[in-house]
């Protein structure tokens, strides 16, 4: 997924190193990185990535700390920290979103069917009318949103999995918080 900084945008390619889980680790591995003149003149940016949980509000947070170095010799600093809730239903209100949930895909299962009998008995006049057009946009809309909270679950379920299987290794929470992101926007 490519992250826009303040000087360019970045695809992601390029070379990549895991810190380590301990502050030694991390410190031999930085002393490494200078010995070896990791960063050099043909270097344009550089990520910081991790993530950051919050047991008290049950939120993920993944941060993206950028410095890019453009042509001019200078360093720009920017950064980037969204927050995500990967276990919806972790609360003593589970119970209640499940089922405004089921409720909402409800009404939009017989508004999408009262739509299509509309369509059946009307045929090309319930093209004229501008309400069908309202409905045809808002079940578009629907449509949209629950793909997309379709996707942000599945993504949600991948990265949890991904980072309770092996909690040594770094799990990025960016894409989860990006459809979550996209969500908020067409929710």
């Amino acid at each position: 997924m490519p992250f826009p900084g303040k000087t360019g945008v970045y695809s992601g390619d390029g070379c990549v190193q895991l810190l380590g889980t301990t502050k030694r680790d991390t410190k031999d591995i930085i002393t490494l990185l200078k010995q070896n003149k990791w960063i050099d003149r043909s270097t344009r940016a550089v990520f910081l990535e991790y993530s950051k949980y919050s047991i008290s509000t049950n939120l993920y947070s993944p941060v993206t700390v950028l410095v890019e170095f453009p042509v001019s010799g200078s360093a720009v600093p920017s950064y980037r920290v969204d927050s995500i809730q990967l276990v919806t239903f972790a609360n003593g209100l589970s119970a209640m979103y499940a089922i405004c949930e089921i409720i909402m895909l409800g009404i939009f299962i017989y508004q999408v069917v009262a739509i299509i009998s509309s369509i059946r008995n009307e045929h090309i006049s319930f093209f004229t009318q501008f309400w069908n057009w309202f409905e045809l946009v808002c079940a578009g809309l629907t449509i949209t949103s629950f793909s997309v909270f379709i996707k942000l679950c599945v993504e949600n379920i991948r990265r949890y999995e991904l980072f309770i299987a092996d909690q040594t290794i770094f799990t990025n929470f960016g894409l989860a918080a990006h459809w979550m992101s996209v969500w908020k926007m067409v929710y």
